[in-house]
């Protein structure tokens, strides 16, 4: 038959007492794995009674913390060397999945192109003074030139200022474009580019994440409705193809209030929305 354990009482600040404690200093912990004596519980009170046993483990806790191996650090002076964690412990939140992979980071894998780490801070020719290598107030902004020279090959009645401002604007949109991209192909959505919306469907099991092209005539017609409403005047002075038929407007038209007419029609509408409103 086992021996049965004996149990120790609690004595603060007590120099001959047992070590005899489990740790797991790479989590600073400290286990006690004696029983409680209930006499002693009883006498004392529970609030006291574990007060004094946590001080006890507490100091013995620390006493193994500073027994460790020391190292020097610049901004909080002296730390101790941890060991590896032996108790494992469970996460509140399942473990994050990989992030699916950009179409840069995969042509950059299949190349074998490291990145290299840039400094942020870079040095402003202009201003003298170390500012932003990107975003706002950024160093050397050629949209902040007052003056930008023209090529031989350039037109000199195109405003260079404008141009570049366009091309900032398409860089943006580009850039903008290639993340919706990046997202789409992180939740499993393969819409085949260039296409139209009108023109993919889902295919027959009602799956959101694979689509195929509807070449119905519906789609079709939709399609060119769409391009036909594409330009400045919604397709009015357009000119039109060979056989291509203009395809009519869909909705009712909103009627406009005659300027020079009576105002009675104007009332009729006035007092339609106020039984409206009042029901």
């Amino acid at each position: 038959m086992a021996a049965a354990k004996t149990l120790r009482p609690a004595l603060p600040d007590a120099e001959d007492k047992t070590d005899d404690l489990q740790y797991d200093l790479g989590n600073l912990t400290a286990f006690d794995t004696h029983p409680i004596d209930p006499q002693a519980l009883k006498k004392e009170g529970k609030e006291v009674f574990l007060r004094r046993h946590a001080r006890d483990n507490a100091q013995l806790l620390f006493n193994q913390i500073f027994a460790l191996d020391t190292e020097s650090h610049n901004d909080v002076g002296r730390m101790c060397i941890l060991p590896a964690p032996s108790t494992p412990l469970p996460r509140h939140r399942p473990v994050p999945k990989p992030k699916p992979e950009t179409r840069w980071q995969k042509f950059a894998r299949e190349k074998n192109i490291k990145n290299t780490k840039r400094d942020r801070m870079v040095w402003d020719e202009q201003k003298e003074e170390w500012a932003p290598r990107h975003g706002y107030k950024r160093a050397n902004d050629d949209l902040k030139d007052w003056a930008i020279e023209v090529g031989a090959n350039d037109d000199p009645y195109e405003d260079p200022f404008q141009k570049k401002r366009m091309e900032k604007k398409e860089r943006t949109l580009k850039n903008k474009l290639q993340h919706l991209g990046n997202q789409d192909r992180a939740a499993g959505i393969q819409t085949p580019h260039g296409l139209k919306p009108n023109l993919s469907i889902p295919d027959s099991r009602g799956s959101t994440k694979r689509v195929k092209i509807g070449l119905g005539k519906d789609a079709t017609k939709e399609a060119m409705r769409d391009a036909q409403r594409s330009s400045a005047s919604m397709g009015k002075f357009d000119k039109k193809l060979k056989g291509e038929k203009a395809i009519a407007r869909k909705g009712k038209r909103r009627k406009k209030l005659s300027v020079t007419g009576s105002g009675t029609a104007e009332s009729e509408m006035a007092q339609k929305v106020l039984d409206r409103v009042l029901g």
